[in-house]
């Protein structure tokens, strides 16, 4: 490089520059001829050319490693995103699965009730509750109810018997089974703990109800648990 500088130079100034230079050294080197100087300067530029090149492929090979190590780094992140989804979502179906599974025993639970007993008194009902501590070993639900299902010449001589069960309460005397239809058979809601925030619902006829008749039919058929739709 110092030779491509000093030929930039007027030719007085590039003598005496090659001069101090070489004081450092035993002899003056001679001037290069004009046919020196350019195939020097051909030689220099091609030198240029070359480190230019590899320059050049020096940066598009690290802009390429650039871009890779980014797509790598942004797929990475992708699964590991994923991954956790699905950890998260299988933690969530196992959940969700547990809470069924107890909402299925518990009712099995409460069929084997009525299977042993040729009539489950309220009182009777109440006390299997407390038994079973809802509330604490199955989170989550409402409330647990005993729905009869009923000839439609039936349901007077049924309301009385109801109101027998829950003599005592000052709202006993007017339970009724609503609302009035002109159905064949009833499914009246009979029985339900906790009393408390449920007791609207003593009295009232499933039958009139679509969602819950077609969840009914299906548990029958399928002599198993379903689910309604909500209503």
């Amino acid at each position: 490089m110092n030779i491509v500088l000093t030929f930039h130079q007027a030719r007085p100034r590039y003598s005496r520059d090659l001069c101090m230079r070489s004081t450092r050294h035993e002899a003056i080197p001679k001037l290069p001829s004009s046919a020196d100087r350019g195939s020097i300067l051909t030689g220099e530029l091609a030198k240029l050319k070359r480190e230019k090149r590899a320059s050049d492929f020096a940066i598009a090979t690290l802009f390429t490693l650039a871009i890779a190590s980014s797509f790598w780094a942004d797929q990475v992140a992708k699964d590991d995103l994923y991954t956790e989804f699905k950890a998260e979502a299988a933690g969530v179906v196992a959940h969700l699965q547990r809470k069924i599974d107890g909402y299925e025993k518990t009712l099995l639970a409460t069929t084997g009730l009525f299977n042993s007993s040729d009539e489950v008194t309220r009182d009777e009902f109440h006390k299997f509750f407390e038994s079973i501590r809802l509330e604490a070993n199955v989170p989550g639900i409402a409330g647990i109810a005993y729905v009869k299902r009923l000839p439609a010449a039936d349901k007077v001589t049924y309301l009385e018997w109801m109101k027998q069960q829950f003599a005592g309460m000052d709202w006993a005397p007017s339970l009724k089974i609503y609302p009035r239809s002109d159905n064949d058979e009833s499914f009246v809601f009979t029985f339900v703990e906790p009393i408390h925030g449920n007791k609207e619902v003593i009295g009232f006829d499933a039958g009139t109800d679509d969602a819950r008749m077609e969840a009914i039919h299906r548990a029958a058929k399928k002599n198993g648990l379903v689910v309604s739709q909500a209503t």
